[in-house]
């Protein structure tokens, strides 16, 4: 147990404790010696041990019903919060910590979710501009967008964004469908040079315009056609594309906007993804091909087989062995000096395509096959 000696200091004696040792906390004029063991942990076992709670991942879904991602996600905030409170030691560790993840996709309170998400997510923002101090320590955001309140919201979250020099990972778990028509009106544009990796809806593409930088895009739903669109603004730097499954004509548009592409996803099905009525599935596959060839730095490729349960579609299984012989030559033929590497994923839907959408929310992984090159 923790054992404090205690007691009454001046104003000037303060002071003089705070510089001498920094493991005496004094609160309300009253001083507080820290003699518990946690603070005597190397910081390999302190990392360990907060290790125990979840962060939130990549290409998290939401509750079903709800505006939230689950609840065991919100135990770490708390505990790093909880931790930075108790002493000067503790706070010194884990205060940089509690900051790394901006999240915003929880509702600790109850109530109307989508209002508290807003009011939070504009507090914050507020609070970062305020401290940059803070703000140093953001390296991912984790973000739900809903339709409250984003006449005020946009401008304060894009503000805060282009202040947050070391913030690398931006991730739009849930966007309102209405975002686009916001967002060309009170999104400043600010420009966000230090993110390198983008996940998001299609719908919420003008963010992407405003990272120049970026190497990694991922889109988790919606038409990935506007994402497409949205590359011209870059600077070219795009390295890997996920969830890009768009039409021919896209895919040719990809060749210009990200040259220097080492990873990429296409779909198995063809005919559900790049082919417009009256076309041959055949010469759309070879353009495709064609378009593949184009980058030279190619290295990786993942073949996306979407499934779905009996009830909702079958899915004819030798349309596969085709496109992995077609896009192994690829690989062999590519003048990329890094490892090649050549997967098929399978992912299971939870409810019925729709043409070329796709929504890494609502289909889970359930096979990998590694292919030899």
């Amino acid at each position: 147990m923790t054992r404090s000696i205690i007691r009454r200091v001046d104003k000037d004696h303060i002071q003089q404790i705070s510089r001498q040792n920094p493991d005496v906390t004094v609160w309300n004029g009253v001083e507080h010696r820290q003699s518990s063991r946690l603070v005597t942990l190397p910081p390999e076992l302190l990392l360990e041990i907060v290790s125990v709670f979840p962060k939130v991942p990549a290409f998290v879904d939401l509750v079903v019903g709800r505006l939230e991602v689950e609840d065991v996600y919100k135990d770490r905030p708390d505990a790093l919060r909880a931790l930075s409170q108790t002493c000067r030691t503790l706070r010194r560790f884990f205060l940089p910590l509690y900051w790394e993840c901006l999240n915003v996709c929880t509702n600790r309170f109850g109530g109307a979710t989508h209002l508290h998400l807003a009011t939070s997510l504009e507090a914050k923002s507020i609070g970062l501009c305020n401290r940059p101090d803070l703000a140093d320590f953001v390296r991912v955001a984790n973000i739900v967008l809903t339709k409250s309140t984003l006449e005020t919201l946009l401008p304060e979250f894009g503000r805060c964004l282009a202040k947050l020099r070391n913030l690398h990972t931006l991730q739009l778990i849930h966007t309102c469908l209405t975002l686009p028509s916001f967002t060309g009106r009170y999104l400043p544009t600010l420009g966000f040079p230090s993110l390198r990796t983008v996940i998001l809806p299609a719908h919420a593409h003008d963010f992407l315009r405003q990272c120049p930088g970026v190497r990694t895009v991922v889109c988790t739903d919606g038409d990935a056609n506007k994402l497409v669109l949205a590359l011209r603004r870059g600077e070219g730097k795009v390295e890997v594309l996920k969830g890009f499954f768009v039409d021919v004509e896209h895919m040719a548009d990809l060749a210009r906007y990200a040259p220097n592409l080492r990873h990429i996803e296409i779909a198995e099905d063809m005919s559900q993804r790049y082919i417009k009525p009256g076309q041959d599935m055949a010469k759309v596959r070879d353009d495709v091909i064609k378009i593949l060839r184009k980058f030279r730095n190619l290295s990786k490729v993942d073949i996306v087989r979407l499934t779905y349960p009996p009830r909702l579609h079958w899915t004819n299984p030798k349309r596969l062995p085709d496109m992995v012989e077609s896009v192994r030559d690829v690989l062999r033929t590519s003048p990329s000096n890094d490892k090649k590497a050549l997967r098929v994923i399978m992912r299971c839907a939870y409810e019925p395509d729709e043409g070329s959408r796709f929504a890494y929310h609502r289909s889970r992984q359930t096979g990998l096959e590694e292919v030899a090159i």
